[in-house]
């Protein structure tokens, strides 16, 4: 592993700004698992009928997300994975799912910090993370 994981940016215009929010959580979680990510929680909102839709699957890897406005035919999906998972598969997912869509993808690679060994790394994203405990803010774990 010679980086932290891959930070994946995808602009939409068409289908996917008019997805409900079952549909586009339905979407992600589909990504997600089709990346080969393990999914901690799901969270998503929408601000009213005809408007937009903000969701969050996070992830041991990390996390997807969107960001809609259907009235300006727009969805923002922002996927950041790391480990094991393959985040361009996830992509691939939720850009067919709207074939008529116009889509835009930037990739970024998040490199590791100088002096930090890779064994280091795996362990800090292993799937054995996990979610079960709430913990406040700021408390130890």
């Amino acid at each position: 592993m010679s980086s932290m994981g891959r930070h994946l940016i995808i602009e939409c215009r068409g289908g996917q700004a008019r997805l409900s929010e079952r549909e586009l959580e339905t979407l992600l979680v589909a990504a997600a698992e089709g990346g080969g990510a393990t999914i901690l929680r799901t969270f998503f909102h929408s601000f009213g009928l005809g408007k937009g839709i903000t969701g969050v699957v996070l992830l041991a890897e990390s996390h997807i997300t969107v960001h809609t406005w259907p009235e300006c035919d727009y969805a923002a999906f922002d996927l950041f994975m790391c480990g094991d998972s393959r985040p361009e598969k996830a992509a691939e997912i939720i850009t067919t799912a709207c074939p008529d869509a116009v889509t835009s993808i930037r990739i970024i690679s998040r490199e590791r910090p100088e002096g930090v060994q890779e064994n280091a790394l795996r362990s800090c994203f292993s799937a054995d993370a996990s979610m079960n405990e709430e913990q406040p803010i700021g408390s130890p774990r």
